[in-house]
């Protein structure tokens, strides 16, 4: 059943637990102790049904998602191990640090996502180009970033869910020169209560 699901969406500690309780079964069927055995294996058994489960529900909200983004205009959503990566091109002018106009319909899109889904933390990360130093890129990519977390804040997200990349200067260097005029949103498929 779990060939449905991605590896990465299981619970590491779920599935160390139902390891664990598999061994101690087949250590205690070899002593010969089939009661105590059979109680693990029952364990086990149900530690494995959680970890599918708890896999099957976040493999299914991550295509729920994926599925909502991808029919943004201007989106590129692709899976990756954090959870959803969503970029949007031309929302900066080449050098500029102002939103254009025409981003705003995408982002408004996507705060319809984002608040559906309003527990999931979310990586805000802007592209540069190579044509300042490294140190301007990094404060140009930052202003980026705050730009659009302000105008997400702006349309009633909490501020609490965005962290800041501090990547986008060196992204610079893998990207093509369309993307140096990009942000990047990494959202993160792990809940957390305290957003």
């Amino acid at each position: 059943a779990a060939e449905d699901v991605s590896a990465e969406d299981f619970d590491p500690q779920t599935l160390q637990d139902a390891r664990k309780s598999y061994k101690e079964a087949q250590e205690s069927l070899n002593l010969g102790e089939y009661e105590k055995a059979t109680d693990l294996a029952e364990k086990t058994a149900v530690l494995a049904e959680k970890a599918y489960e708890s896999s099957k529900e976040k493999s299914d909200l991550r295509n729920r998602i994926l599925q909502r983004v991808s029919q943004i205009y201007g989106a590129e959503a692709e899976p990756v191990k954090e959870g959803i990566q969503v970029t949007f091109d031309g929302v900066f002018a080449p050098s500029g640090g102002v939103i254009l106009f025409d981003a705003y319909p995408s982002l408004d899109a996507l705060v319809g996502v984002l608040t559906e889904y309003p527990n999931f933390r979310v990586v805000i990360e802007a592209y540069t180009n190579d044509m300042n130093s490294e140190e301007e890129n990094l404060k140009l990519s930052q202003a980026r970033a705050e730009a659009v977390k302000d105008y997400l804040v702006s349309k009633g997200l909490s501020p609490k869910r965005f962290k800041l990349g501090d990547l986008g200067a060196l992204k610079s260097q893998e990207q093509d020169k369309v993307k140096s005029h990009g942000i990047e949103f990494t959202l993160e498929l792990s809940e957390s209560s305290n957003v």
